[in-house]
């Protein structure tokens, strides 16, 4: 089993949101775990990757390329519909903190120093947001409240796979450097990412 290991850092604000608020706080709550710690669950960023990896099979057959991309990505991500025969090479752990931090946290909740609330309130911010009319003016019953996680924040996962092809390790590297973006509100300038990866990608001439 070989790991490739990502550092996803978040260039702009950032709502990975669980489809759903919180009573009394925020209209659109973000994914937390128990300990009140941010993080993304990896079926929605193997989702993500999936969705880059479309665009990029479009772009090179656009491209005038004879490769079978579309095999290639399925044999990477999965066909659609797929079973548990035909869900692709690679498996992604879920987005999470830097792990030192984790255990940080974890620890002094259980020494009670602090709760997985208040640590979800340190970690996050609350923005509002609203529709607006052709005027630029607000629409009534628009104004809703999210919670966000800063700029600059760091998470880490790992993408677990037996074997890659040399194309297979080419084209999951380009979605991954694809992937610029995560989470709701994408078009309003929220969830941009920088994404790094050890190994470091490597392209050598016997790959092409």
């Amino acid at each position: 089993m070989e790991e490739i290991k990502l550092t996803v850092v978040l260039k702009s604000p950032a709502c990975f949101s669980i489809g759903e608020g919180t009573v009394g706080e925020v209209d659109i709550e973000i994914q937390h775990d128990e300990y009140g710690l941010p993080f993304l669950n990896g079926k929605t960023v193997k989702g993500l990757l999936h969705e880059e990896a479309a665009e990029l099979v479009f772009a090179l057959k656009k491209a005038g390329s004879t490769e079978n991309w579309e095999q290639i990505s399925n044999s990477i991500f999965g066909e659609p519909g797929s079973t548990a025969d035909t869900q692709g090479a690679v498996n992604i752990g879920d987005l999470h903190l830097p792990a030192d931090f984790r255990e940080k946290i974890i620890s002094e909740i259980g020494r009670k120093q602090t709760s997985a609330y208040e640590v979800l309130r340190l970690l996050t911010s609350i923005r509002t947001q609203t529709a607006v009319d052709e005027n630029g003016a607000p629409k009534p019953e628009t104004l809703r409240t999210l919670r966000i996680i800063p700029s600059e924040t760091a998470f880490e996962a790992s993408i677990f796979y037996d074997k890659l092809e040399p194309k297979e390790r080419i084209f999951l590297y380009s979605c991954l450097m694809a992937l610029r973006r995560a989470g709701s509100n994408k078009s309003r300038g929220l969830g941009k990412l920088y994404i790094s990866t050890v190994p470091d990608f490597d392209l050598k001439e016997e790959d092409l």
